[in-house]
């Protein structure tokens, strides 16, 4: 059985040992509807197609896990005049930022951002910094100062004003340091590694990056299935009571996060450039489509009779208990059982999740 770390709650849709806690308030739940057919009308979920990319691995995806572990045995060195710098170096810079172009609420030539004389640490390649700015740190060297453009990404979270912005950069290369890497050989790998060979250890590397690269595609598959079928089904009318509860939770779990920073919801929403009024909208929102979603599953799962054996329970108890940070798959159950969520036992409450997830796999491997 295929195991999604996505849904062990998908009641919340989130793998949130927190958030479910805060269910354990709930009164209201979806076990209580005799026929969720009065509330939904479930669409095609058989035969359901979606495009599917291939699965590649190439050599420098191999050669970048390569050189990350290489780097566990580097010793490192600084930087000379004479050197030019390079991928994986770490530079220690100053630079400031400009604003290149007429731009909804900036002026050409702003000055938008800089160091102001305490330098930032680089490491070229990281992807620590915008797309761009790492790799024109490459080829210069200590002491110059350099420019160049760069266009800020769409949708960019740290400063959305900024997002598709044209800018220039001023950047001045003060210090920084190379990792001088151990020599890659048989004998390296057979020391530090299980494998023998380069090539023994390399094919290692190339089966996880299939299979991370497999278990991505099958999640992302999952993810468009699913959200064809909840297109092609029909909402009748939400069952109140289980949304308003969701909802009363969410919020109490929201006002007692809020005041972990001694602030009340509606502080707290205000300096995140929000309202309370707009919050609690947005909450009520997911809450409905959460629990349409739910009724989606469970329809299905009836119509389909899934279960799950005592194998299957025990293979997925102890995945879920390693995918949120338990000792065990009995650790995980003891959790469940004293927080009592939705009324169930530990072990109610994991077999649910665990015939959701078979539901959404055998969803996407039937529109085959």
């Amino acid at each position: 059985m295929k195991l999604f770390k996505r849904s062990i709650a998908l009641a919340l849709a989130v793998v949130n040992i927190a958030v479910l806690a805060a269910c354990s308030k709930q009164s209201a739940n979806l076990d209580d509807y005799d026929n969720l057919e009065d509330y939904v009308t479930v669409g095609d979920y058989i035969g359901v197609t979606i495009p599917r990319s291939v699965v590649t691995v190439d050599d420098d995806m191999v050669q970048n896990e390569v050189n990350i572990w290489l780097k566990q045995f580097a010793t490192t060195r600084a930087l000379t005049e004479n050197d030019e710098t390079a991928n994986l170096d770490t530079v220690r810079i100053q630079f400031d930022g400009y604003i290149d172009g007429e731009f909804d609420g900036w002026e050409d030539g702003e000055h938008f951002t800089s160091t102001e004389g305490n330098p930032s640490s680089v490491e070229i390649g990281s992807g620590g910094m915008i797309p761009g700015f790492e790799s024109n740190l490459i080829g210069h060297k200590i002491g110059e100062e350099f420019e160049f453009d760069i266009v800020f990404p769409d949708g960019y979270k740290n400063n959305p004003a900024l997002s598709n912005v044209n800018t220039r950069f001023v950047v001045k290369i003060e210090s920084g340091t190379r990792p001088e890497m151990p020599e890659y050989t048989d004998a390296l790998v057979a020391e530090k590694t299980a494998y023998s060979t380069i090539a023994e250890y390399e094919e290692s590397i190339r089966t996880k990056l299939r299979e991370e690269a497999d278990e991505k595609q099958l999640q992302e598959e999952v993810t468009a299935v699913w959200t064809q079928v909840m297109e092609n089904s029909k909402l009748i009318k939400y069952p109140d009571a289980v949304v308003d509860a969701r909802f009363n939770a969410t919020i109490e779990q929201a006002k007692s996060y809020a005041e972990s920073y001694d602030m009340t919801l509606e502080e707290y929403c205000k300096a995140n450039n929000s309202t309370l009024d707009e919050f609690e909208a947005g909450v009520r929102a997911q809450c409905q489509t959460l629990v349409y979603e739910e009724m989606i599953l469970r329809v299905i799962i009836d119509k389909e009779g899934i279960t799950i054996t005592d194998a299957e329970y025990e293979e997925g108890r102890e995945q879920y208990a390693k995918d949120n940070g338990f000792a065990d798959g009995a650790a995980l159950e003891q959790y469940y059982d004293k927080n009592n969520i939705e009324g169930k036992s530990g072990r109610e409450y994991i077999t649910q999740s665990l015939v959701w997830d078979k539901t959404l796999f055998t969803s996407s491997k039937k529109r085959m």
